[in-house]
């Protein structure tokens, strides 16, 4: 009985805003989702065997492979339940890593398919983790927001609103404490002034990587480009001084929502993703920069769709999601990195005669930047559609060039920040 209401439970959680999908639950893929759901069931309820970390975590594997083999409603369900293994971890070890793995895991599940079922029911736990299990009801609130907003029908909209008036009539945070500069009181004007003697670690993010090769054309693969990019780019900055970390130093897979929590877990201050773009007209070229908001042109949406394995209609019904959610991350200093670093490569090539169309820096809603806590960005170094582009990233000299401008953005970046700190001023 238990099985049949947990599948009952599984086809609500799928269907609930597309009932016309119901039919094509009866494919063999549903019933690997289904195989997969028993065994969480099962797990949950053996006290012995669900203390088993060991365990869940080899459920979790399962349904992480699920969902990277699917972009459907088979994939919207194993990334649920991908989300849900984490949070029964966090509830049995108490542990805030496992909370926050499974925060971040909710909210990418909110992001990828804001259509399905699942959407409502995943901002909704984000939301109960932040609030009851870090308390941290202050990042819940956009998170509510966004779920009463974008869900008017859903069912967890009661509970979503109460807690919601609870977190918002408590008393608010703490002010920043005040700076002391020559012995009088100063309060930091922005964050930047926080940062600006922190910037240390650089997280260096290989795009794609594993079964996921990404952009394929004129001989280049983006995978294997963005880890030689990564290592050039991470050998320059330790030249420099500062401590680099990278996602993945080999050919291997890791989800776009696991990228930022690997820098979020080391205490990253910047986070740099590398990629390289393609398109269907052989005769766009140029560098563009990236930072976390919500698209303002059809190309940038159509940048973002590719990289994130979806629709570009799917990117424009997730922007209202956005928006809430994108509230109290650090836009405006992830837009200040991507200044620095698009300007020190576009200057870096031109003092070699290189030439490199600027397409500007932009926003878009790239799942591997939701989640970063700290400024971070993503760099598509050039279009391998396009023979002109395609043959300078394969030109060492070129590459080279490249990467040493990109450092020396992030050191115009961290200059900068310096700058707006006071002579004199000591942070608390």
């Amino acid at each position: 009985m238990r099985s049949l209401l947990s599948y009952c439970f599984l086809l609500f959680l799928l269907f609930g805003l597309l009932p016309w999908q119901a039919q094509a639950a009866q494919t063999v893929k549903s019933q690997s989702l289904q195989k997969l759901v028993a065994e969480f069931e099962a797990l949950d309820d053996n006290p012995a065997r669900g203390s088993r970390r060991d365990l869940w975590l080899a459920l979790e594997d399962k349904f992480a492979a699920l969902a990277a083999k699917n972009k459907d409603d088979v994939g919207a369900g194993a990334a649920f339940y991908h989300a849900r293994v984490r949070e029964e971890l966090g509830r049995r070890s108490f542990l805030p890593a496992d909370h926050r793995e499974a925060v971040a895991r909710f909210a990418s599940v909110a992001v990828r398919y804001p259509k399905y079922r699942v959407a409502s029911e995943s901002l909704h736990r984000q939301a109960d983790i932040l609030a009851h299990r870090l308390a941290e009801g202050k990042t819940a609130i956009p998170v509510l927001k966004a779920l009463i907003k974008g869900y008017p029908k859903a069912k967890e909209l009661p509970e979503a609103r109460k807690l919601l008036a609870r977190l918002e009539a408590q008393p608010g945070e703490r002010e920043t404490p005040a700076i002391a500069s020559g012995g009088a009181g100063q309060k930091a004007e922005s964050v930047m002034e926080q940062l600006g003697l922190t910037v240390r670690t650089i997280m260096i993010d290989a795009g794609h990587g594993g079964n996921d090769p990404g952009a394929q054309a004129s001989e280049i693969t983006e995978k294997q480009f963005t880890l030689a990019m990564a290592k050039r780019v991470g050998a320059l900055l330790q030249k420099e001084g500062f401590t680099v970390l990278y996602t993945r130093a080999t050919d291997k897979y890791f989800s776009l929502q696991t990228r930022p929590d690997i820098a979020n877990g080391k205490k990253a201050d910047l986070f740099i993703s590398i990629h390289v773009n393609a398109n269907t007209k052989p005769g766009i070229r140029g560098l563009e920069t990236y930072y976390l908001d919500e698209a303002k042109t059809q190309d940038a949406a159509t940048v973002a769709a590719r990289e994130n394995g979806v629709s570009g209609k799917n990117i424009s019904d997730l922007q209202f999601i956005l928006t809430d959610l994108v509230l109290s991350s650090k836009v405006k200093e992830s837009h200040h990195l991507a200044s620095c670093v698009h300007n020190g490569i576009l200057n870096r090539l031109r003092v070699v005669k290189y030439a490199a169309p600027d397409n500007g820096v932009r926003s878009a809603p790239f799942y591997v930047l939701v989640g970063a806590r700290m400024p971070a960005i993503l760099v598509e170094f050039g279009y391998i559609t396009n023979k002109y582009d395609a043959a300078n990233l394969k030109n060492e000299t070129y590459l080279q060039r490249q990467a040493e401008g990109l450092v020396q953005g992030v050191l115009r970046y961290r200059a900068e920040l310096a700058k707006a700190v006071p002579a004199g001023t000591r942070l608390p």
